[in-house]
């Protein structure tokens, strides 16, 4: 059983929004550790400070390059892959269904419209960190090496060019000594990022949340955290 990022998004955001303040398009500049609390600079100019400062920005963490520079010792799987959304057909059922290509590229099709192609990673399939163009483009190129790979391979790079939710990467899984570094930790992909591979990834991400969630409440009480645990 699957569900989609979209889906989990929503999930969480609906329950929670009420009671959490949501800051959409920004993200962190800065962190600086105290015994008071962490004092955190976001790229839009605000500050705020915080008992806990929990990273789950993924596999690509930026904030995680900030405060645990150069310790994300990476293993890149040399594929690359994509999600996205494909226009229903009156012949599609809920089965998943794969299909391997040669030169090492493969596609699924989850259930009704969600296509899932994946293809060995190169040079002109590897976006730049932080390039949100470049990850557009790169996604689409590695695509289109499907054109004519048979199947439905030519209706999902059809797809690509109606779809709103287009989502690509480079898969590689992280490697970190430790997650925590005083009032900061580390969860989720960004922490232990298995890659999509062994789809055990939301799983992690929950059960890290739910380890995670009796040290926060010992914070709000006034408790402390173990540095670099």
């Amino acid at each position: 059983m699957e569900i989609l990022r979209g889906d989990l998004a929503r999930l969480l955001h609906e329950p929670a929004r009420e009671r959490a303040a949501y800051r959409f398009g920004d993200g962190v500049e800065r962190i600086e550790d105290g015994p008071g609390g962490a004092s955190v600079t976001f790229a839009g100019g605000a500050t705020g400070t915080y008992d806990l400062v929990i990273v789950a920005e993924g596999v690509g963490s930026r904030t995680r390059e900030r405060v645990f520079r150069g310790e994300n010792d990476p293993r890149r799987m040399n594929l690359t892959i994509a999600y996205f959304t494909v226009p229903h057909v009156a012949d599609d059922d809920r089965m998943w269904r794969r299909y391997n290509a040669t030169g090492g590229g493969a596609a699924s099709r989850c259930g009704p419209t969600r296509a899932a192609p994946r293809a060995p990673a190169s040079p002109s399939s590897s976006p730049r960190a932080g390039s949100r163009t470049g990850t557009w483009i790169a996604g689409r190129l590695a695509c289109a090496r499907f054109a004519g790979a048979g199947w439905q391979a030519d209706r999902v790079i059809a797809g690509m060019g109606t779809t709103d939710d287009f989502y690509f990467d480079v898969l590689r899984r992280v490697r970190m000594r430790r997650w925590s570094k005083g009032r900061v930790v580390l969860t989720g992909d960004a922490a232990w990022c298995a890659t999509p591979l062994p789809g055990i990834g939301t799983a992690l991400s929950v059960t890290g949340a739910y380890v995670l969630a009796p040290t926060c409440w010992r914070l709000r009480a006034g408790g402390r955290v173990g540095a670099d645990r």
